[in-house]
């Protein structure tokens, strides 16, 4: 999913990067379970 992390980010700019790593692992996590 690096391309929808792509367009959230040019999309969104986010003041804090952490803040959007942590959201992304979190997401990653999250579509990582579901899938399996």
């Amino acid at each position: 999913m690096t391309i929808g992390s792509r367009s959230g980010i040019s999309a969104m700019p986010v003041p804090n990067t952490s803040d959007w790593v942590v959201a992304a692992a979190a997401a990653n996590a999250t579509k990582g379970s579901r899938v399996r």
